[in-house]
């Protein structure tokens, strides 16, 4: 989901809080986590699979070096998720002095049928460590990694076409050299887009501009050679871009 992030197994959901924790300290902020749902109401389609919230952290290091990170999720930060059974509360993640797993707690402001202590286990990727594929858009399974990204953006990067059925997950890294589905190696592109991009018939600059790599039909001209990642988009997948640069797969 992301690229390096603690999963915690709550009792009614799955939620990916993005943390580095070779590069974590006592100022790291955590400003959104994405919750994948699941139950009968997701199947039905009266909810999403996936919902991003913002939020606001503290963190702070315990006598004995423990870490303790709290997570305050506020209905008012996230005026847009309106569903009935929103739980809005503080969590509390515990992370002992060099462990990649351990308890999470959840206390709600409002009820108390959540609240309780859940695992949560830290995940890490390397771009090295992946092994190799040649597998083209069609053969990849874009489910999870396509959910989060229409939750995160909703809209084509370039286009800003909004019909789901539309959109497909392209990666900035390629799989073919070791691209991870997480979302700071992801952009939404309108299906013809995601399949020029993935022929190389345009790039993405590590300024978020496109640059045309081949001859394209003139209405392909005329919506490519202005086009740039939105503010929003770019911010996320920056690192990548500048990976693919620095490694002269452009």
């Amino acid at each position: 989901m992301f690229k390096n992030y603690i999963r915690i197994n709550w009792r009614h959901a799955t939620e990916y809080v993005p943390i580095d924790l070779s590069k974590f300290s006592v100022d790291t902020q955590v400003t959104s986590t994405i919750e994948e749902w699941f139950g009968e109401e997701v199947s039905n389609g009266d909810l999403p699979s996936f919902v991003r919230y913002n939020t606001e952290s503290k963190i702070k290091k315990l006598e004995d070096n423990t870490i303790e990170i709290q997570i305050t999720y506020k209905q008012s930060a996230n005026a847009e998720m309106d569903y009935e059974h929103m739980q809005w509360g503080i969590s509390t993640i515990i992370i002992p002095l060099g462990a990649h797993e351990g308890e999470a707690s959840w206390n709600g402001f409002e009820s108390s049928d959540y609240d309780g202590t859940v695992n949560w286990t830290y995940y890490e990727q390397i771009n090295n460590d992946r092994p190799r594929s040649s597998k083209n858009v069609t053969n990849r399974n874009q489910g999870p990694f396509r959910k989060a990204l229409i939750c995160l953006d909703k809209c084509c990067a370039l286009t800003g076409e909004s019909t789901s059925s539309a959109l497909e997950a392209a990666h900035i890294i390629p799989v073919s050299e070791g691209g991870y589905e997480n979302i700071d190696n992801g952009i939404l592109l309108r299906a013809d887009l995601h399949r020029l991009y993935d022929d190389n018939k345009f790039i993405f600059l590590s300024n978020g501009t496109v640059k045309i790599n081949s001859n394209l039909s003139s209405t392909y001209q005329t919506l490519l050679q202005s086009a740039t990642l939105p503010v929003s988009v770019l911010k996320r997948v920056k690192d990548s871009l500048a990976f693919i640069e620095a490694t002269d797969l452009i």
